[in-house]
């Protein structure tokens, strides 16, 4: 599920595009300061009389790597969950695919270090509204994942149509644990629900 939400480093995350950039194009009668041989010239007594002109080219550049977000709930319902599963999370951290944050009435950076750690901050309520006008600020955002046990409350009208004019991507994971997916599945894109969790060494 992971894989499938935030990429991975052979797809598009390194796709290139054409872009224009700007260069400099054969002799004209106007005077132009990047032409930076004009004094190389003026000193080995050559014409100075035409400067190299000013133009664009169009060449592949490499695009931003993709970053998705992922939206951690650590409400109180999640606690004894959490440690069980932050840590899926670090290596797409770690190579800069995924953004992490902790939610429950409002958003907050959960860093590598504090995820490493599975230190987390929570005000113990959950509330779904502080992480859709979360997403719908970051203007680049294009896929999320959700990680939540679901009980989030519905998403509102408003917030719902504008994730669909943005066409982000909403990816949600429920814990084998707590399967509610009714608040999410009318705004999520998938729903998936992991393994159990086994204590005592088996998995």
């Amino acid at each position: 599920m992971l894989r499938r939400s935030l990429g991975n480093a052979d797809g598009p995350l390194h796709r290139r595009r054409r872009a224009p950039v700007a260069t400099l194009s054969g002799p004209g009668v106007l005077m132009n300061p990047r032409d930076r041989l004009a004094p190389a010239r003026r000193l080995l007594g050559a014409p100075t009389t035409l400067w190299a002109q000013p133009s664009t080219t169009r060449t592949r550049l490499r695009e931003r790597i993709a970053t998705a977000h992922v939206y951690v709930d650590v409400s109180g319902s999640m606690t004894a969950l959490l440690p069980h599963i932050l840590g899926l999370l670090l290596p797409y951290v770690v190579r800069r695919e995924a953004d992490v944050y902790q939610f429950s009435t409002e958003v907050v950076p959960l860093p590598l270090g504090e995820l490493r750690s599975g230190k987390i901050r929570t005000t113990l309520g959950t509330s779904i509204p502080c992480v859709l006008n979360h997403m719908l600020a970051a203007p680049l955002l294009r896929r999320a994942l959700v990680l939540t046990d679901g009980y989030v409350g519905a998403a509102p009208a408003d917030l719902a149509a504008d994730l669909a004019s943005r066409d982000i991507e909403l990816n949600v994971v429920l814990p084998h644990e707590s399967q509610w997916a009714s608040d999410l599945e009318p705004i999520a894109h998938s729903v998936t629900v992991l393994p159990p969790i086994v204590l005592g060494g088996a998995r």
